[in-house]
C-alpha cells in the first residue's frame, strides 16, 4: 500500500488532540491493520514508525485515548507488555491496580508476595486458603465418646482388653456373632 492510499484511510479530528482513526481493516481485537510494504502491520505502530521514531524490541504501544483504532501518535506512548497491561482496563489491569484484595486485607508491604509469574498474593488468604486446604484432605478424627462404627462409648458399653485397650462392646458381639456364622459353616461343609 502506497502512502497516499494509506492516509486516505485515516479520519482526522477537528484538532490536533482528537483521535486520528483508521478506516481500513482491522483485527479481531478493533487494532487498525493494513499491507504494507510486502507485508501485514498495525497502522498506529506503522505510523508511530514513520512520525515519531522506530519502536524497540520488546516494546508494545500504549494508546492513551484507549480507542483501538486511533493512529494519532499524541495518544501513542511506548510502555513493556507488562506496564501496558498495569495501565489497561481489562481485568488484569484492573487488578494490577488494586490495593487491597477481595476479602479487604491490604496488598503492600510484608502482606503481599509475588507469584512465579509476577502476579500479586495475599499472605493472611494464602495463610487461611492452606489452613483449610489442610482440614479437606486431613479431616478431623471422629470423636472420641464414639467408636469407628458410630456406636456411643459409655461406661457401659466400653471393654478395656488385657493389652488396655478400649474396645466397644456392641462392635465386639457383632464380630463375635459373625465369627460364629463363619466357623459353624464351616464345620459343616468340612464334614462332607
Amino acid at each position: 500500500m502506497n502512502p497516499e492510499r494509506f492516509w486516505s484511510l485515516v479520519t482526522k479530528g477537528a484538532t490536533p488532540r482528537s483521535c486520528w482513526l483508521w478506516n481500513g481493516g482491522t483485527t479481531s481485537g478493533g487494532y487498525g491493520h493494513a499491507w504494507i510494504d510486502g507485508k501485514m502491520q498495525l497502522a498506529h505502530r506503522y505510523v508511530y514508525e514513520r512520525l515519531v521514531r522506530s519502536i524497540p524490541p520488546r516494546t508494545t504501544i500504549d494508546h492513551l485515548c484507549r480507542v483501538h483504532n486511533c493512529v494519532n501518535p499524541v495518544h501513542m506512548d511506548l510502555a513493556s507488555g507488562r506496564e501496558n497491561t498495569r495501565r489497561g482496563v481489562s481485568p488484569a489491569g484492573q487488578n494490577a491496580r488494586k490495593n487491597y484484595c477481595k476479602r479487604g486485607h491490604p496488598l503492600w508491604g510484608d502482606n503481599l508476595y509475588h507469584g512465579t509469574d509476577g502476579s500479586r498474593h495475599c499472605r493472611i488468604c494464602n495463610r487461611l486458603w492452606q489452613r483449610n486446604r489442610w482440614t479437606r484432605i486431613h479431616p478431623p478424627k471422629p470423636p472420641r465418646d464414639r467408636c469407628a462404627h458410630g456406636h456411643l462409648l459409655t461406661p457401659d458399653n466400653v471393654y478395656v482388653n488385657p493389652k488396655g485397650r478400649r474396645q466397644c462392646r456392641q462392635c465386639l458381639r457383632t464380630y463375635s456373632r459373625n465369627y460364629e456364622k463363619r466357623t459353624s459353616r464351616g464345620s459343616h461343609r468340612g464334614g462332607r
